[in-house]
């Protein structure tokens, strides 16, 4: 498995669906995606995230802040899961937020949470995470597990 954390097979499988408000923000997420080679999506809201995840079936990870104008995160992840109802284009997700709260529960299909500002490293150990889930989900509805 490479130093990144997220083994060769996945990164070429499956792609990541970055959502948040900010640019800045969605830009920091998208460069540190790109260093390390992980497929990627974009989009600054969610009405064009759910109409993303519609065109690429090989979206596994959603990477998502808690809160944003319109739909927040949360509010996503629920629609995205109810999109993606078969096993076999299952998604996990990750939220970010910059709030710090002890007692953010994650949102259902949400495995990580991470608060801003957080390291390269812990996002993508979070995505690792999601896509391994998603992964098994997938390979489960296909009979391979």
């Amino acid at each position: 498995m490479p130093a990144n954390g997220v083994g060769a097979g996945d990164s070429t499988q499956f792609s990541v669906l970055l959502v948040d408000d900010d640019p800045e923000v969605l830009w920091a997420l998208a460069d540190t995606l790109d260093f390390f080679g992980l497929r990627h999506h974009e989009a600054a809201d969610a009405q064009t995230a759910m109409a993303c995840l519609g065109e690429h079936p090989d979206i596994a990870v959603i990477v998502s802040d808690m809160r944003m104008p319109g739909d927040d995160g949360p509010t996503l992840l629920a629609a995205a899961i109810r999109l993606r109802h078969a096993p076999e284009v299952a998604l996990s997700g990750v939220m970010i937020t910059g709030q710090v709260a002890l007692s953010i529960a994650l949102p259902e299909g949400a495995v990580e949470l991470l608060v801003k500002p957080f390291r390269a490293e812990e996002l993508l150990q979070a995505i690792h995470k999601a896509m391994a889930i998603a992964s098994l989900r997938r390979q489960q509805a296909q009979g391979r597990c």
